[in-house]
This record gives structure tokens, sequence and C-alpha cells, in this order.
């Protein structure tokens, strides 16, 4: 019998998601083709087992490597009642020696010290010197973070921690650093009149980056981006002018770019160090998402995703080209956060359910 050749051709649907069509002689088939990656960042969510969890709300995440407090490394979620800590991502029990009322997001500087910022209230910046056994609280005076400035940005590098505030405040700065979590300066020469969103820090760089902004119906609505080596001086980036709506809310390092998101569905990607910006190709092919806010940004095996507080997503192998996703996971996400290949969300309670720590492991295919 006569041997017939089948043709096979990758085109992307009206969907915008790549088919693998293969023709027969009598018809064409289609099957899905994931750009290289088995994950679906839609339903792929995984919500951890956290022991005691009544109704905690979960605000800050952190990992840390094995050392000589704990034989194995482990991921930590802070909470408004308590800290838990997990192994593996999935089970999580709890630290109890954190007193309630101590969360926030969470850096540590690798030999034990750990840091805490939490946006208002009391207990406004947390600290602690044994590895989270013990904590201090430093919220007031010059040395300190006034409780009134909504901290929102933490991040730890080239020896200094470094946080960010939303708000204004006519005596204190919104940027301020600290060595070792209990005493913070203010930078030299930012803070006095910006209102700012996250900080992130790069290693391959060994630079910190401060994205800021507010939605474009504000009338503070222009993206400013700083960078710093040390968390004290600020370079301000030209690349974003007063006629630019862009209002960044987070930003993070990673295949030789920064991608910053925002307000608005906007995706903004750099290769100098925030020097110049590119718009990402996303927000002409989903217009729905103009009114979707990303609130966080990571990258995890291979892949940089963004996410709203909601259920609302985009997942990119580049950086440039993104693709939605809807989160089968029900989520109210206070912070995202990726180690070891892994992205984690620390979430607060919504209606019909307590907060909770969900998880997702980008795999290659």
């Amino acid at each position: 019998p006569a041997v017939h050749a089948t043709a096979v051709h990758i085109t992307p649907n009206s969907d915008g998601r790549n088919i693998l069509y293969y023709d027969t002689l009598d018809s064409t088939h289609e099957l899905e083709a994931k750009d290289g990656f088995a994950t679906d960042f839609g339903a792929d969510w995984r919500t951890a087992t956290i022991l005691s969890n009544s109704g905690n709300d979960y605000y800050g995440l952190m990992y840390s490597d094995a050392d000589s407090a704990y034989s194995e490394g482990r991921y930590y979620a802070s909470g408004d009642q308590s800290m838990w800590y997990s192994t593996d991502g999935q089970y999580w029990l709890p630290q109890t020696s954190v007193p309630e009322g101590y969360y926030g997001k969470m850096a540590h500087n690798g030999s034990g010290t750990w840091v805490m910022v939490k946006p208002q209230y009391s207990n406004v910046a947390q600290w602690s010197t044994d590895h989270g056994t013990t904590w201090n609280t430093t919220n007031s005076g010059s040395t300190g973070l006034t409780q009134y400035q909504s901290w929102e940005g933490l991040a730890y590098g080239n020896g200094v921690f470094v946080a960010t505030a939303s708000t204004k405040s006519s005596s204190f700065q919104t940027v301020r650093y600290s060595t070792n979590g209990s005493n913070w300066t203010n930078a030299s020469n930012l803070g006095d009149s910006y209102a700012l969103n996250q900080v992130a820090w790069s290693e391959e760089q060994q630079l910190f980056m401060i994205v800021s902004g507010k939605s474009a119906s504000s009338w503070y609505g222009n993206s400013s981006v700083w960078t710093s080596a040390d968390g004290d001086t600020w370079t301000a980036q030209p690349a974003l002018a007063d006629s630019d709506q862009y209002g960044l809310i987070d930003v993070v390092y990673a295949e030789d770019k920064w991608v910053a998101v925002g307000y608005s569905g906007v995706i903004l990607h750099s290769s100098n160090n925030g020097q110049f910006w590119e718009t990402a190709n996303f927000l002409q092919g989903n217009p729905d998402f103009a009114d979707v806010d990303f609130s966080d940004v990571v990258h995890a095996n291979g892949y940089f995703v963004a996410k709203s507080r909601g259920l609302k997503g985009a997942s990119s192998s580049d950086g440039i080209n993104w693709k939605p996703f809807t989160a089968s996971a029900s989520m109210n996400t206070e912070e995202m956060f990726s180690a070891n290949g892994k992205i984690f969300t620390a979430n607060s309670a919504l209606r019909f359910s307590k907060g909770k720590v969900c998880w997702i492991e980008p795999e290659a295919a």
C-alpha cells in the first residue's frame, strides 16, 4: 500500500496558545504544545497543609539554607498569629517562639540575623539575631521605622537590609537601611518626597532596585526607578519620563534582565539596569488585563511569573513574551516568593476561607 507523509506544523490559535497540527490523508488533527514547559500556571497551584491553621493571615515568605541552627533548609511563612516553617513547601509546622503580632515581609543575612517589616500599626520593624528564636522590635525614634508609613518593601544585599514605604511622612524618609534590623538610617539622597513600592536585590548585578508609582488615575501616578549598590546612595534612572503612567509595584532580576510589573497589567523589561525599559508583549493581545494590577513578580526554573492579589496572572520564559492565566486555587495574595525552583504565595483570608500558603513548581517538559 502507498505510504503518505504526514505534514506537521505549529500555529498559534485564537487564544494565543501554540497548537501542534498534523495532517493525515483524511483530516487535520491538533495537539497543544506547551512551549517547552509542562506546567499549567492556572491549574497546578497547590494549597499547603498547615498544622493548627486557625484563621491565620499570611503576609511574608522566606527561605533559609541549612546552617548551625537547623540541619535542613527551611521555608518560612509569617502570619498575624505566628510563624510556620516547612522543609518541603507542602507540610508546615508552627515556629512557636514568634510572638503574636510579629509578622510581615522577611529577609535574612545568612548568618542568623532575621528581619521582618510590616506595613503599619505596632511592631513595624522586628529583628532576631538567633535564627528567629527570640525577637525584638524597633518602631520609634530616629533609629526605627515609624508605624504610619506603610512599609511595603524589604530586601537584603551587600551587608544591609533596605526597607521602603509607600506612604510619605514630613518627618521620616521612605527608604531606610540597616545592618542589623535594629538601627535604621535614612538613605542619603532618596526618600524625603517619594512614595515607594518594592525593593529588590540582584546578586548577579550587585545592585538594589526600587520601583514606584501609583495607578494612572492617581495624580501622582508617574513611575520612577532608582538603583543603589549600598542602600545609602541612590541613582534615579532616566528612562521613565513624567508622562509615563506605568505605576510600577514590583521588580525582579533574572535571565540577564530586570522585569517590573504594576498597575493596569503593565509589564516592562530592562537589560541595562533600568536605564531603558521596553514594554513586554502582553497587553496588546490581552486587553482585559488592563483592569488587573500585578502586585508581584518572581522567577523560578526558567520562568517569570507575575500575579495580582487575586487569581489573575501571567507567565513568560523570557520576560518579553507573556501568556495569561487564571489560578484554580482561591488566593488573596499578600506576597509572592521563589526559592529552589518553587513559587509560593502568602495569602490573607477571603470571605469564606482562611489564610493559606499556595505553591507551584514550574517544571520543564
